[in-house]
């Protein structure tokens, strides 16, 4: 065998490796999900007002509680693709779960997980076929800090006022 053909064999078993485990769903709803995190969405989320110093681990924990899960991106089917692609809003696929820090085993079917690297500032998005399975899609994504706008803050403060848990 020659090192050309040794060379196409090698990059085809990698693209076919890697159309196996490339999932468009999941990769939409990491989009989605990850998409408040830019620093232009992050200060207009109520996350910076309730944890001033937050952290990675924070931002998990936020994410999942009531008053995170009101910031979550609409899910497909809430809105018309019109309005949506007018507003340039990313949705999360009805068929995706998301979970904090380990896949949900009795949840069957595809899943995300979010979790936290402290230590490098990170949040990790992992995309899941199946929870039984090592996930097929893997996105960090710094943690960048920003201060909450005035809408944000005062957001925060009612929600909080009202009993909304953070």
């Amino acid at each position: 065998m020659s090192i050309k053909t040794i060379s196409i064999t090698v990059l085809l078993f990698l693209l076919a490796a890697c159309s196996e485990t490339e999932s468009p769903i999941l990769q939409r709803a990491i989009n989605a999900s990850a998409g408040m995190l830019p620093a232009d969405n992050l200060s207009r989320s109520a996350f910076y007002a309730a944890y001033p110093d937050g952290q990675a681990s924070d931002y998990v924990h936020y994410y999942f509680s009531p008053m995170g899960t009101a910031e979550w991106p609409p899910q497909e089917g809430e809105f018309s693709a019109e309005e949506l692609q007018s507003a340039r809003i990313l949705t999360l696929p009805a068929n995706v779960k998301f979970t904090a820090n380990q896949p949900a085993a009795d949840v069957p079917g595809m899943q995300v997980v979010i979790k936290a690297d402290d230590a490098r500032g990170v949040v990790i998005f992992e995309g899941y076929q199946s929870p039984s399975e090592k996930p097929v899609l893997v996105v960090e994504k710094p943690l960048v800090k920003v201060e909450p706008s005035e809408l944000a803050r005062s957001t925060f403060l009612s929600n909080r006022d009202m009993g909304v848990g953070y």
